[in-house]
This record gives structure tokens, sequence and C-alpha cells, in this order.
């Protein structure tokens, strides 16, 4: 019997740290992996992260004086947390947010979304017809 291992996640995020202003740890040792063709789902109360780990995936942090201290996050394989933003995007990953009036939309050319935070209504995860793109935000 032969057996093969699990393909690699799409997205994987190992053990990472960010801290903000140089002294203000938000995040400690999260990891979590995005299995190709799979929906994860970041869940959390307000003040958790969920946001900080979407900036630091896509490498928005340093906007808000954000680093980045430990930690690895790779994208079908490959490391991407020493990319820039426009680097990712050209890789396929960005963030993106449509709320009108309060009420989630998806973006024309959409399939669909998934919503993963009630209060701040922040797609998480869109799929793009046609292509390999991942986007959440």
């Amino acid at each position: 019997m032969t057996t093969t291992a699990p393909p690699p996640p799409l997205l994987a995020v190992n053990n990472l740290e960010v801290v903000y202003h140089h002294t203000i740890q938000v995040l400690k040792g999260l990891s979590l992996s995005v299995p190709e063709g799979r929906i994860v789902a970041l869940l959390g109360a307000n003040g958790a992260g969920k946001t900080t780990t979407l900036k630091a995936i896509s490498n928005l942090l340093r906007a808000e004086r954000g680093d980045v201290t430990k930690g690895q996050i790779e994208f079908r394989g490959q490391r991407i947390d020493q990319l820039n933003p426009a680097e990712l995007v050209k890789r396929g990953i960005c963030q993106v947010r449509f709320n009108a009036g309060g009420e989630l939309r998806v973006p024309w050319g959409y399939v669909g979304a998934l919503q993963c935070d009630p209060t701040e209504k922040k797609p998480f995860f869109h799929v793009y017809p046609g292509s390999d793109t991942l986007t959440f935000g």
C-alpha cells in the first residue's frame, strides 16, 4: 500500500508574533493553515488579533508601525513574509473590503464571499472566477 503525503497548504502561518510601536505585543505564537480548496474563518473577540493577522499576511503592518518579529508566512510553499504588498498582489494575495451602509457586499465579478466577523462585517475569503487569487480583509 502506497501512502502519499498530503499537499502543502495554500497558506501557512507558523508561530507568528507581531509587535506594534516596538513595545505592544499583539500576536504571540499564532499558527494557522488554509488547505487548498478549503475555506477557513478566523474568529475571535474584539482585540483578539484578527485584523492584525490579516495585515501581517498581506504585509500592511508597517503603515501602522507594526512588525512581524517572529515566525513565517508561506503561500503555495514559498515564504512571503518578506515581500512588499505590491509583490504579494502580483502573487494573488490582497485585502478586499466592501461595506456599503453597514451591509456586506461582494464586489462585482466575485462568485462568493464568507463573512468572518458579524460586528465588523469584513469578508475573509473570496473566490474570483478563473483565477488563483486569495483575497481577504
